[in-house]
């Protein structure tokens, strides 16, 4: 940190620039959070040099051609690692970027928690057919009140909540309060985030007409997991996924005044363990989750007869927001890049502190990011 000291850093400014490029891999210094334990992990691997990769032409979002390292440094990228046939090939840190230490992955918790589930369902931990309110009795009168378990995770409930990541002062500012990675207000305290979520009223559709990119919804999930299994969050995800990984790095995991974590956005791990997730899924499962439910993940069919297919955007508050949303909807890759196609092509992550939201890591090396300071965080 030669622009700023730790002193700088406060909840209030922890996802700007400059000082995300030390925050977002030292989040439980600001945030409280739970440690998703690796167990004894894997002994450390000796580091892969970019190599032949550095050269690559890529181009930038302006249609400037330049270098692949070029490229990184221009977009503020932290980490990136290339992985082959389940084996690292290539990697790259920042200089400010620490490799060995976890990094926050934002809206790419919501496929680590979506992962989750598949593998509590077929543990049998877990019903998707289920009501929401047979796991968490306190959503009645709510939008969840009526809706299912598969419902909550496809993104297809009604809720009277809008994803405006440029809000100041409505209910998404009030959610982020809720979640506490921003500072409260005192003459207007937010409530604990289970209790913010049970508030969420109905909208004017009904579930499973529509989907609807909310993250409020994932983080009921988290609540809906822990209630299944019962055990927290952060257990569940060292058990089921961490720890059978062999994952070289403990994770971590955002949680509220009262523990609940921020299943939609608040995990942060190293790029490596994360690409051993993303190996899973190429792997069709590896033996941790069901192959049918990786299937069932790229399924066009299913998408075709579920509301997601129907909606070419995600419904969030704002056009910027609608934007950035239409990167991260789950439905929209699935559709475009069936498994085969993936399975034929290396496997990119990359880390940036560049203060945008699910921006931890992207699964395609070159996709640029606005230079907005946008904090969606969600």
């Amino acid at each position: 940190m030669t622009e700023f000291s730790r002193a700088d850093v406060s909840l209030s400014n922890w996802r700007t620039a400059p000082y995300s490029r030390w925050s977002f891999q030292n989040v439980s210094e600001i945030v409280p959070s739970a440690v998703i334990s690796a167990g004894g992990g894997r002994a450390p691997q000796g580091r892969k040099p970019l190599g032949s990769f550095a050269k690559l032409d890529v181009a930038a979002s302006d249609g400037t051609r330049m270098p692949l390292e070029s490229f990184l440094t221009a977009s503020q990228t932290d980490e990136l690692l290339v992985m082959r046939d389940g084996q690292i090939v290539a990697e790259w840190s920042a200089p400010h970027s620490d490799p060995a230490r976890p990094h926050i992955i934002f809206s790419v918790s919501k496929s680590l928690t979506g992962l989750l589930a598949g593998i509590l369902a077929g543990k049998g931990f877990l019903t998707l057919d289920r009501p929401i309110i047979d796991y968490v009795p306190e959503t009645a009168g709510s939008a969840y009140a009526d809706a299912t378990v598969q419902q909550l995770f496809d993104m297809e409930i009604s809720v009277a909540f809008i994803e405006d990541y440029l809000d100041t002062s409505g209910g998404f500012e009030r959610y982020r309060r809720a979640t506490g990675w921003n500072p409260d207000r005192p003459e207007a305290p937010a409530p604990d985030l289970r209790s913010f979520i049970c508030s969420i009223a109905k909208g004017g559709q009904e579930h499973g007409e529509h989907h609807a990119y909310r993250s409020p919804n994932t983080d009921l999930a988290g609540i809906v997991l822990e209630r299944a299994a019962g055990a927290r969050f952060a257990s569940l995800m060292s058990d089921h996924i961490w720890k059978p990984l062999s994952a070289g790095a403990d994770a971590m995991v955002t949680v509220d005044r009262i523990g609940t974590a921020r299943a939609a956005g608040g995990i942060s791990a190293t790029a490596r363990d994360l690409g051993l997730v993303g190996e899973v899924i190429r792997a069709h499962g590896a033996g941790l989750v069901e192959p049918e439910f990786v299937a069932d993940l790229w399924s066009r069919k299913r998408r075709a007869n579920s509301g997601c297919g129907r909606n070419q955007r995600a419904g969030t508050g704002s056009d910027h927001a609608r934007i950035c949303a239409e990167h991260r909807c789950g439905c929209r890759k699935r559709i475009q890049h069936p498994v085969p196609a993936a399975l034929r092509r290396p496997q990119c992550l990359r880390q940036t502190s560049r203060p945008a939201g699910d921006a931890g890591i992207r699964n395609v090396a070159r996709r640029q990011l606005s230079k907005r300071d946008r904090r969606d965080d969600a």
